[in-house]
């Protein structure tokens, strides 16, 4: 396999994972959606740890790697899972871009902003950066249920 097919395979499983993490997000009421936890960062609630994920994305991959200008998703215009789901679509599709470029060139390295200091790095590093930020906030988000009060489900790739 390919280091590029098993990138893709892997996202694959980050999906997979990402959609039993929306389904169960699903089952939280409204309010519970948009509680905002103790001592939890990035605006403490579900809503706001699934769109700091976004902003991780938006950030690294969107607007460092493909030099798109995409505005931050805000996070108080998503008011249900259904309309994140909208948004990590549309993440996932800007994935696909950016695995494409790193097939295309996959010696280039990206230049990037780092504490306000050019980088370059690689594909794999972006790539490894957002994926692995993405399931550091999960394991949050499944935490903050748990003290609500709901029992989390089994998000793990290998489930």
């Amino acid at each position: 396999m390919t280091p590029i097919a098993f990138a893709r395979q892997q996202y694959e499983e980050i999906k997979s994972a990402r959609k039993v993490l929306l389904d169960y997000c699903e089952t939280l009421s409204p309010a519970d959606f948009i509680c905002q936890g103790p001592g939890f960062g990035k605006g403490g609630s579900v809503r706001h740890l699934l769109v700091h994920n976004i902003h991780c994305y938006e950030h690294w991959i969107i607007r460092q790697a493909l030099q798109l200008d995409r505005p931050f998703t805000v996070a108080d215009t998503l008011h249900t899972i259904p309309e994140c789901r909208i948004v990590y679509q549309e993440i996932n599709e800007l994935m696909d871009q950016f695995l494409d470029k790193v097939e295309q060139n996959s010696d280039d390295l990206f230049s990037v902003t780092i504490h306000d200091e050019q980088q370059q790095v690689d594909g794999l590093k972006l790539f490894t950066h957002t994926i692995t930020h993405e399931f550091h906030h999960k394991g949050q988000i499944l935490t903050l249920s748990r003290m609500l009060g709901y029992t989390p489900v089994d998000t793990d790739v290998m489930r």
